[in-house]
């Protein structure tokens, strides 16, 4: 690989991410200003593939109307159904929208998730896209209405403590940011998710019935939690305590 800098005039950016085109004729890059660059590549067929190319990729173009917080996640695709050069951004206010070949946005074609879009690929055995975001979740959306469903999630910071029920293997309960969170062992699949905002979960246990969890928190309390429900357990014997 050899490194070639872009002609782009006048214009300094941010680069953030990038995709290339199948048939290699164009790359895009998504930009922290909110723009996706449609650049040029063109290749000298002559001069052998291990040798810097002499031609240097051009800007043709970038999208007038700007993605709020920037764009984090772009993908260049052929559309499944019209058979189309698609490009997919992914901006840093959770939007996921597909722009036309002159890099107007589609606003028939627009989709909100839940924080920003780190990844965007299509699955190659449907009509769907893939999207990963910033808070580890993973969604589906179909490309002919662009709805978006939310096909997986885990935690997205640091895990501080995991704990499994009395002889019980198919359970378990992790504690991170902001939540604490019961698992299916088999099915690898969140059953449930208890949130306290703004706070950490460093500890967790679970009593030998299985009725409370116990959680300390960095706001020096201990919580009790029923698993089934999500919520405090007001009962005498699982208090809630102020260190």
């Amino acid at each position: 690989m050899h490194a070639v800098d872009a002609s782009m005039g006048s214009m300094r950016r941010v680069m953030q991410c990038l995709s290339i085109s199948e048939d290699d004729s164009f790359g895009f890059a998504g930009n922290k200003a909110g723009e996706v660059l449609q650049f040029r590549i063109d290749r000298d067929d002559i001069k052998p593939f291990d040798e810097p190319d002499d031609l240097r990729p051009s800007l043709q173009g970038y999208n007038k109307d700007r993605f709020s917080k920037g764009v984090k996640a772009v993908a260049c695709i052929i559309n499944p159904i019209i058979g189309n050069t698609n490009v997919i951004a992914g901006a840093g206010d959770g939007t996921v929208q597909i722009l036309n070949p002159k890099l107007q946005l589609i606003p028939t074609h627009k989709a909100e998730l839940k924080g920003a879009s780190t990844s965007i690929c299509l699955n190659p055995e449907s009509k769907e896209l893939l999207v990963g975001t910033e808070f580890s979740l993973r969604y589906k959306i179909d490309i002919a209405t662009f709805t978006p469903e939310l096909r997986g999630a885990c935690h997205y910071a640091e895990i501080f403590d995991v704990k499994f029920p009395g002889q019980c293997s198919d359970l378990f309960v992790t504690a991170s940011v902001q939540d604490i969170r019961v698992w299916d062992a088999k099915e690898r699949a969140e059953l449930l998710r208890i949130r306290v905002p703004n706070l950490k979960c460093y500890g967790i246990a679970l009593t030998r019935l299985g009725s409370s969890i116990v959680s300390a928190w960095s706001d020096r309390k201990i919580r009790g939690f029923i698993p089934r429900l999500g919520k405090y357990n007001s009962s005498s014997t699982m208090p809630i305590l102020t260190l």
